[in-house]
């Protein structure tokens, strides 16, 4: 899966809401919720989280699709319904909003769009980082 419309495809046909951030519509600050992992995060500089830096961490090596989604799912505990953030390393990816079970259901298609990406909850000052090295780590601001 290489593109956005593939993702919006993949929702529409198991009928999941989702929003697609590009535009306000809601008064909320759209780069404020894009922004928000790595202003609320140590960066490396190079578009990732410095986890050495974040004391409030687990990681997973060498995972494989099933082994990541066990771990988000234990490390990432949250209601069903609330909303966290769907984010890739491409810029023409925009940022996807949709509820934390509805990841749950494309957790793997999540990654198979760019194995750079995060999943990030705001209330919850959560984020999963998946690394194309092969490392997905979750952490919490503190």
């Amino acid at each position: 899966m290489k593109s956005i419309d593939e993702l919006v495809d993949v929702l529409n046909s198991k009928n999941i809401n989702f929003d697609i951030l590009i535009e306000p519509d809601s008064g909320e600050n759209i780069a404020d919720i894009c922004d928000w992992p790595l202003r609320t995060f140590p960066d490396t500089g190079w578009g990732n989280i410095d986890w050495n830096k974040v004391e409030n961490k687990n990681q997973l090596d060498d995972f494989d699709i099933s082994e990541a989604k066990d771990f988000f799912k234990l490390n990432f505990m949250l209601d069903d319904n609330e909303i966290v953030y769907l984010e890739w390393s491409n810029a023409l990816r925009p940022t996807v909003s949709i509820s934390y079970n509805d990841c749950l259901k494309i957790f793997e298609t999540i990654i198979d769009l760019d194995m750079d990406c995060w999943i990030y909850s705001i209330e919850h000052s959560t984020v999963m980082e998946s690394y194309h090295e092969g490392v997905v780590t979750i952490g919490k601001a503190e």
